[in-house]
């Protein structure tokens, strides 16, 4: 199963949960109906997939030292010199340029992550 697929069945999963549930349950408090269920139980194994995956992106795309030969993009410089030890360098008239950290994908992540 690819990992679109995956998301996919947790989202559809989670959204028909939250269909069926009515507040309060027609049958008393307690009650969950059997799609709420589902989704609590498969939760238990969701999210720590998740945020498992999230990690491992966030492991891959970690900052590194800017070697003395290594050049920061225009607008960059004079930042605290780290890169992204995953993303890709491009090749300019001063040699290799590296991606500064954090990258657009630890950015994407972190803003998602910190919204409140």
């Amino acid at each position: 199963m690819s990992a679109e697929s995956v998301l996919a069945a947790m989202t559809a999963r989670a959204e028909a949960a939250w269909r069926e549930q009515r507040w309060p349950p027609p049958q008393g408090p307690t009650h969950l109906g059997p799609l709420m269920a589902e989704h609590i139980a498969a939760a238990r194994t969701d999210v720590p997939r998740l945020v498992s995956a999230l990690r491992a992106v966030l492991a891959l795309h970690s900052p590194r030292s800017l070697r003395p030969y290594e050049y920061l993009p225009f607008g960059h410089r004079g930042r605290e010199a780290s890169v992204c030890s995953e993303c890709a360098s491009w090749e300019s008239e001063f040699g290799e340029v590296q991606m500064p950290y954090p990258c657009p994908t630890v950015r994407a992540i972190t803003a998602t992550l910190e919204e409140s």
